[in-house]
């Protein structure tokens, strides 16, 4: 259960560095984007700072997923369930 924890602490705090390294890449891709417009770069420089946009939010969207998965072990663990309850009489 202590690894459980740790793990969600650490994947907590991985998802708050990739939320910042997903805004920095967006901010850069707009910046690109300014500077194709204007004719400074080519298409090319614009297409990879796109890239790394994209694969920072595929690794939020994995971390995401990483976190949602290790809550649903611990519950499991702690013996928990997804099941509805029994309804009950007279409801």
């Amino acid at each position: 259960m202590e690894d459980a924890l740790a793990s969600e602490r650490f994947l907590r705090e991985r998802e708050a560095y990739l939320e910042a390294v997903v805004s920095e890449n967006f901010s850069a891709l707009n910046l690109t984007r300014k500077q194709y417009e204007a004719g400074r770069i080519d298409l090319l420089s614009v297409l990879v700072i796109q890239n790394r946009w994209i694969a920072s939010q595929i690794s939020l969207l994995n971390v995401k997923d990483l976190g949602l998965i290790e809550r649903v072990n611990l519950q499991l663990a702690l013996g928990g369930s997804f099941e509805e309850p029994p309804a009950e009489p007279g409801s």
